[in-house]
């Protein structure tokens, strides 16, 4: 089901709903884990939580931090290993396969340098036009019309030479006094925006994971 302010479609599902079944799933065998040292729901929490990070990449960053969770809660090296070991080898089969077919590494997905970018520029941080449309939301690039029209120009894309890596960092360089507002305006629009449903859903997601985990034994 594809869901979004006014659209409403039977044919497509937005990632954040199957992200959040695995989140979910991931959650739930982790917090039994927590409370039953059976290794095979950690091995279980582990292909949930690899099966978000295919869905959404970013989720890949997660996994440092549960091996420090799980080493706390075990006190010992072998658990966390076992899950690094889970997650990362399906990881490392799919970048060894999409390196080899693009020609040049890339660990999980080829829209990360596309969407840094396009996530960190000046109309990201100001808005479109005088009431600061779409401000903190994604924008490879608009401008508002006379009439207040808004019209994608696509600015903010990278071209196939640049790194928008490079991009999104110069723009942080060159603005590093805004970015604790930059961060904000993101987070904001994420949590209050209309027209971020979706934002919203990942935002509790993750909340309610942290609140499932509760970090005790």
């Amino acid at each position: 089901l594809f869901v979004f302010t006014g659209r409403i479609s039977l044919e497509r599902i937005l990632t954040e709903i199957p992200a959040m079944m695995w989140l979910t799933l991931f959650g739930l065998l982790i917090t039994y884990y927590a409370n039953n040292p059976r290794r095979v729901l950690l091995i279980g929490a582990a292909l949930g939580l690899t099966a978000a990070i295919f869905v959404r990449p970013n989720l890949l960053l997660v996994v440092p931090f549960m091996m420090l969770y799980v080493l706390w809660l075990r006190r010992n090296l072998f658990d966390p290993l076992l899950l690094a070991i889970v997650v990362g080898i399906p990881v490392f089969m799919w970048s060894f396969y999409i390196s080899q077919a693009t020609g040049h590494f890339v660990l999980m997905t080829t829209q990360g340098s596309k969407n840094f970018a396009e996530y960190n520029n000046i109309d990201v941080l100001e808005g479109v036009g005088p009431d600061r449309w779409n401000q903190g939301g994604w924008n490879p690039g608009y401008t508002m019309t006379a009439d207040g029209t808004i019209v994608e120009t696509g600015q903010h894309e990278i071209e196939p030479w640049e790194s928008g890596w490079r991009k999104g960092l110069r723009f942080w360089s060159d603005h590093w006094m805004d970015l604790p507002r930059l961060f904000y305006v993101k987070l904001r629009f994420g949590f209050w925006s209309r027209g971020s449903d979706a934002g919203r859903i990942g935002l509790i997601g993750v909340g309610f994971l942290l609140f499932i985990l509760g970090l005790r034994r």
